[in-house]
């Protein structure tokens, strides 16, 4: 199951939250999150073909994944694409 959740504020929308209630990222998913760029051709793991994931920047420049306690927040300086 996937829930999409859009929550405006002051007529403009402010977060976009997408939720599953699949498994929690291991280790290796946040890894693949870190190297979008290279896709992934393990169907049953984060990242697969690297596809997904861009999608995400055509709502936002700074997005934030969060899975079970653990986050990650992206965003630009210049050309290269950071992360925390």
């Amino acid at each position: 199951r996937i829930k999409l959740s859009v929550l405006p504020s002051g007529g403009r929308i402010s977060s976009v939250r997408f939720e599953n209630n699949g498994s929690r990222f291991t280790a290796k998913d946040w890894e693949r999150l870190r190297c979008i760029a290279e896709g992934n051709q393990a169907v049953d793991s984060v990242g697969m073909f690297g596809v997904g994931f861009y999608t995400v920047f055509s709502l936002t420049d700074e997005p934030l994944v969060s899975s079970g306690k653990s986050c990650m927040s992206f965003g630009w300086s210049g050309d290269d694409l950071n992360y925390c």
